[in-house]
């Protein structure tokens, strides 16, 4: 996903995204970016459910077994996000400078009151 890739909504708003690159009619029928949609919610409530069956599987065959289906679905979670990315309808607010400083700072906060030594990846 191009992070750098910024539209401006009608209302001012800026928001990263592309440009919505297909006329899909938005009426009350089920149309192919609902199917997208449905997808994706789709997927992101078998990611929890493997989550959730990782913490319960009981021996390592299994285990392996849940951690691949998992990690599949993360994948392909991943190409329909793309796939709506690239169409422009999946859009995330863009935040500036110091909006990202701000956050950043909260976070790092709640690194501090960690009991353990704790350092940013990055």
């Amino acid at each position: 996903m191009d992070v750098q890739s910024t539209i401006t909504t009608e209302t001012g708003a800026l928001k990263i995204g592309k440009k919505v690159s297909l006329n899909i009619k938005k009426d009350q029928n089920f149309n192919d970016l609902d199917r997208l949609y449905d997808l994706l919610l789709h997927e992101k409530h078998l990611m929890q459910v493997y989550q959730i069956s990782q913490h319960e599987a009981f021996n390592g065959d299994m285990m392996r077994l849940i951690n691949d289906n998992c990690n599949r679905v993360r994948e392909q979670h991943g190409r329909v996000t793309q796939v709506l990315f690239d169409m422009g309808e999946y859009t995330a607010d863009a935040a500036s400078a110091p909006v990202a400083r701000d956050v950043a700072a909260v976070f790092m906060g709640y690194l501090k009151q960690l009991p353990y030594e704790t350092r940013m990846p990055h």
